[in-house]
């Protein structure tokens, strides 16, 4: 054990390794049958390492040359695994499998020259992480597609999508338009149905285009191309929930799409722990983002039910299968809810995570939010570090429009002490993190 911990240390983060006794626990449970087959050869430099410490070794090499078919020790007992878990990787993991997908480390020049270019950025645009254009949506579909292939354990062999935080629902609808835009949901189609449903009720919602101007988005052109979704939208507002059961009443996403696409609509909110909550009475009006909590027994306190992401996952999806995007825009308590998927980040189940750093929440009057550099506040990088230790590669979103001549990129890498310092954020930014797990 000695000589094999030597070697796991230079092994990659993304191999998958599985020693002997925990092989006979799977057999010994039945569970042999739950393990997912992928191909992974050991890159020739692990295993010149192996060969070079057991030809050191006088007793290990004669243990080992004693083996007749010279190949190691014969602690495991093959069984046989049902087919539908023998396939083979795509081109991607088979690309991947010599050297896995390594975390990347910023020199210290490489690490200077973005934060000058991030500063630069906030004086060309003060705004410009705000409503990123999110580039990297781009590949979304493609890239969960290939893994919904790979992933025997998929829910129903369905995109899953968490969108917590819904509000007025133009994340999913971005997520829609991307994976199954023949639903014919999204940012003008939810206008519109938000438009209806106000005038149904002799009113007007506050920012119904979205903060953003999330409504005059572009639309994806390319209908044929659908792939099976599970969107799940949180939303702990009672208006705004009865909001958006209406809309989705509207324009009846899983029937359009023949149940291909499905929108959950769930009256909860999510935090780092199960049970209830109370939100200010001010949280009951369609469209306010910035509802504080406050104690329960707070008169006109709207009280609300809150689960963990880990819950949710483990009572409501019926497989173990990943998540391909957890999206988070709490207005300032996203690092509770982070921290309520330890679970899920931890066994590498969400592939994307996305959320919400919001520092300037601590200046409105009364402050509330967690983000900040003050004692008892949380920090962007103390979140990503953390995310980091669990093979997520994290960046700030950002927006690649704006001055003639700017040459700004639509993604600022964190990871890898490529961000040293917590940005002077003016306004909001998202952040969207990556798992190494899913080369």
């Amino acid at each position: 054990y000695g000589l094999a911990d030597k070697g796991m240390h230079i092994l990659s983060d993304s191999q998958l390794h599985v020693r002997h006794y925990q092989g006979h626990w799977y057999q010994n449970t039945g569970k042999l049958a739950t393990v997912v087959e992928r191909a992974s050869p050991l890159p020739s430099n692990i295993l010149s390492f192996v060969k070079s410490q057991i030809n050191e070794d006088q007793v290990l090499k004669e243990t080992y040359d004693r083996y007749p078919g010279n190949g190691g020790l014969d602690w495991i007992t093959p069984v046989d695994r049902p087919p539908k878990y023998h396939h083979s990787p795509s081109v991607s993991r088979e690309e991947n499998a010599a050297t896995g997908l390594r975390r990347y480390e910023c020199s210290a020049n490489e690490a200077e020259t973005q934060e000058m270019r991030i500063a630069k950025r906030f004086k060309e645009w003060w705004s410009h992480t705000a409503c990123p254009d999110q580039v990297w949506m781009e590949s979304f579909l493609e890239l969960m597609t290939r893994e919904v292939e790979r992933s025997s354990e998929s829910n129903e062999n369905s995109i899953v999508v968490l969108d917590i935080g819904c509000n007025k629902g133009y994340t999913s609808a971005d997520f829609f338009d991307t994976i199954y835009p023949a639903a014919n949901m999204n940012a003008k189609t939810l206008h519109n149905a938000i438009n209806t449903v106000a005038r149904n009720q002799d009113t007007e919602y506050k920012r119904a285009c979205g903060a953003c101007g999330d409504c005059t988005r572009a639309l994806n052109k390319e209908k044929t191309k659908n792939g099976k979704v599970d969107l799940h939208c949180f939303e702990p507002s009672p208006a705004t929930y009865e909001m958006l059961r209406e809309v989705d009443a509207i324009l009846k996403v899983e029937e359009k799409s023949a149940h291909q696409a499905k929108w959950h609509i769930h009256n909860k909110g999510l935090h780092n722990k199960s049970g209830m909550l109370a939100w200010h009475k001010a949280c009951n009006k369609v469209g306010d983002e910035l509802c504080s909590i406050v104690a329960l027994d707070t008169p006109d306190a709207i009280h609300v039910e809150v689960t963990t992401v880990d819950d949710f996952a483990r009572k409501t999806l019926q497989s173990s299968g990943p998540i391909h995007m957890l999206k988070i825009d709490a207005e300032g308590l996203d690092p509770a809810v982070l921290r309520g998927a330890t679970s899920t980040l931890s066994s590498h189940r969400a592939i994307y995570v996305m959320f919400e750093f919001n520092p300037g929440l601590r200046d409105k009057k009364p402050p509330y939010g967690m983000w900040g550099t003050a004692k008892g506040l949380t920090k962007l990088l103390e979140v990503t570090d953390w995310l980091d230790t669990l093979s997520y590669d994290c960046y700030l979103d950002s927006r690649v429009d704006g001055p003639k001549g700017v040459n700004a990129p639509p993604l600022y890498r964190i990871t890898g002490n490529c961000v040293r310092t917590d940005p002077r954020i003016l306004g909001w930014s998202n952040v969207i993190c990556a798992s190494r797990a899913f080369p």
